[in-house]
């Protein structure tokens, strides 16, 4: 976490309408992000075949004999994995950005979610009921992108009543490197790469891949040099603002065309690693739909 960043005061909304609503959303709503032993590769988890996808991507699985190119823009971010810190019932806890706004940040970096955790279980003691949750990136995009906050049920000083966004944490991108210094949005962004030259054919669909780590795209293009030699050997990559990219795709036919983004391999390590064990505090819960 950027060390510069105000500290903040983690507080979990407990109004009853709150818990009401909320867990029936998760209920509705929220399915985990766990996938099969199948899954290690980021491609393998973009582009699943079968049973490559567990309860987050049971209800896709009929569709996918449609052509990538054509599938609604949801579809394509069903398998990326976010994360947020929750309760036992899946309720967020929340950040308070400013005054009458409480926040329920999103991560896309499992171990800066799991710093937070640690750093608030530690604050709170033994006792803490806080663990991380995960939220395949469709659904953190739909919170994110509500135009009306929840209510909270708490009053502040002014007697208005606090309400509830969510919002996406931007990570540290030290494996960007230059990438992300030379925009000038080191902290502000939440980087995917391209590399030119880099595809993917699927179903005979030429699809364009956009990497949510560096170091898997560099992973690829190293096996696509393999294979062909008259290839350069380091790629020319291209960063973006992943919360750019989804806004202009969301604009352009529902996000149709020849593009997907690739979760992080190390992201479906951590999914893969926390879903069935670990400790009390920071195992995966699955809501059961």
């Amino acid at each position: 976490m950027d060390a510069t960043a105000p500290l903040v005061t983690l507080v979990l909304i407990v109004s009853t309408s709150l818990i009401a609503t909320l867990v029936c959303d998760a209920r509705q709503q929220l399915h985990s992000a766990a996938l099969s032993p199948s899954a290690r590769h980021p491609l393998a988890s973009w582009l699943p075949k079968g049973k490559s996808l567990s309860s987050m991507g049971r209800r896709v699985l009929p569709r996918l004999r449609k052509k990538f190119s054509s599938r609604p823009m949801d579809e394509r971010l069903s398998s990326v994995p976010v994360f947020l810190i929750t309760n036992s019932y899946a309720l967020p806890y929340l950040t308070q950005v400013r005054p009458g706004e409480q926040t329920a940040l999103m991560f896309t970096d499992p171990e800066e979610a799991n710093t937070m955790l640690n750093e608030m279980v530690q604050t709170a003691g033994p006792g803490a009921d806080a663990r991380l949750f995960v939220i395949s990136l469709e659904k953190a995009w739909a919170y994110a992108r509500r135009a009306e906050p929840r209510r909270t049920g708490i009053v502040g000083e002014d007697g208005k009543e606090a309400v509830m966004t969510f919002k996406f944490h931007p990570p540290q991108v030290e494996n960007a490197g230059n990438y992300v210094t030379l925009l000038g949005r080191r902290t502000k962004m939440i980087p995917v790469f391209e590399a030119t030259g880099l595809d993917v054919t699927k179903n005979g669909d030429k699809l364009c891949p956009l990497f949510m780590d560096l170091e898997d795209l560099e992973a690829a293009w190293e096996r696509m040099h393999r294979a062909r030699p008259d290839t350069p050997p380091k790629p020319k990559v291209s960063v973006y603002n992943l919360l750019d990219v989804l806004l202009h795709r969301e604009r352009q036919a529902n996000g149709l065309g020849p593009w997907g983004i690739v979760p992080s391999s190390k992201a479906l390590d951590f999914v893969k690693k926390n879903r069935s064990g670990g400790t009390r505090k920071a195992r995966m819960i699955r809501i059961r739909r």
